[in-house]
């Protein structure tokens, strides 16, 4: 996220704040950055950006980065593990076919969220729930294969919703198996 949001200056890409600091000095330039991101993203997402910042500082590389870095290899085994079609960046095979695996799957389907989504005028904020929520998008995104969410139901009044995923490379299948339900 820290990365990807870098390119949100109020120049090329994103909303552009209101102040207008003296862009002739270097500091007034920077502070037109910040006050753009500042206004531009909620606590949250900023909150999300400075972790993703610290993690990839090399101060921190060798103790968070790193270890990550093996641990969405071995996500990426498991869902390879599963698929039927093989993932063709992948320099492991998967499981063979055997009587306890006879076939793999095509798409496998499961929540997008641990529940319904959050109403706006929620007065919790509890940062721990919001993590957790978000925890069933997690694992496609560090596998690299493609997923979609779509509406499910409601409960409470309140959204519920689906995620397909497929093996990387099967896009089209998993567009098709949507375009279904």
């Amino acid at each position: 996220a820290s990365s990807n949001l870098a390119r949100y200056d109020g120049i090329r890409y994103g909303r552009r704040s209101d102040i207008r600091p003296d862009t002739r000095n270097l500091q007034n330039a920077s502070q037109k950055y910040a006050n753009t991101r500042g206004e531009g993203f909620g606590a949250e997402v900023q909150r999300r950006i400075l972790l993703g910042t610290y993690v990839m500082s090399s101060a921190a590389s060798e103790h968070y980065f790193t270890p990550s870095q093996k641990i969405r290899r071995l996500i990426q085994e498991e869902f390879d593990n599963v698929f039927a079609l093989p993932n063709a960046l992948s320099a492991t095979q998967p499981l063979a076919l055997s009587a306890s695996r006879p076939l793999g799957v095509d798409v496998l389907l499961f929540p997008t969220a641990t529940g319904a989504a959050p109403r706006l005028d929620d007065q919790e904020d509890s940062r721990v729930a919001n993590y957790v929520n978000d925890v069933m998008t997690v694992p496609a995104s560090l596998a690299g294969i493609p997923a979609i969410s779509i509406p499910a139901g409601h409960a409470d009044g309140m959204p519920l919703g689906l995620q397909l995923v497929a093996q990387y490379g099967d896009d089209d299948l998993l567009l098709c198996v949507v375009r279904h339900l």
